[in-house]
This record gives structure tokens, sequence and C-alpha cells, in this order.
């Protein structure tokens, strides 16, 4: 994975909180950010479901996600490691 926990909310998935040493935490993202996308998939034709398992994947790989933070996007490329906890 890359060392999120993840919840629902409207049409996007919020970052609830980032693990340390995870892909996640490495490339900056924080806790309160919306994902919006999932590898150019929108969150919202994905489901729930459909974009935790988009977001994990193998070890070694990376995921990428469009993020909205407060009134910006951005893209992050995030790498992919075994999550401990």
């Amino acid at each position: 994975g890359i060392g999120v926990g993840i919840a629902p909310r409207g049409e996007t998935l919020v970052i609830t909180g980032v693990a340390p040493g995870g892909g996640a935490a490495e490339v900056g993202l924080a806790a309160g950010d919306a994902i919006l996308t999932v590898d150019g998939r929108p969150v919202v034709e994905l489901g729930f479901g459909g974009a935790v398992s988009a977001i994990r994947g193998a070890e070694g790989t990376f995921v990428v996600l469009r993020i909205r933070r407060g009134e910006a996007t951005f893209e992050f490329r995030v790498p992919r490691r075994p999550v401990q906890g």
C-alpha cells in the first residue's frame, strides 16, 4: 500500500491519516487531502472499494493520485511498499 487511512466523503476519498515511512508520507500527502482520481480514473466512477483496490498494488510500483488540498489540486506519484501496522 501507500500508507494512508482513507474515508469516503461525497465524490472523493479523504485521507484520514498518513503512516510514517510510507510512500504517502515520502511524497508529502497529508490528512485532509481529498483524492479525486487514481491513475487518471475518477474516484466517483471507481467507488470506495474500487478506489481502494486501485490504490493498493504490487510493492515497487507507483500510483498517481490527483489530490485537492484547499482550493488547489496537485498530482502525486506515490510509491507502493509494505505498510507496517
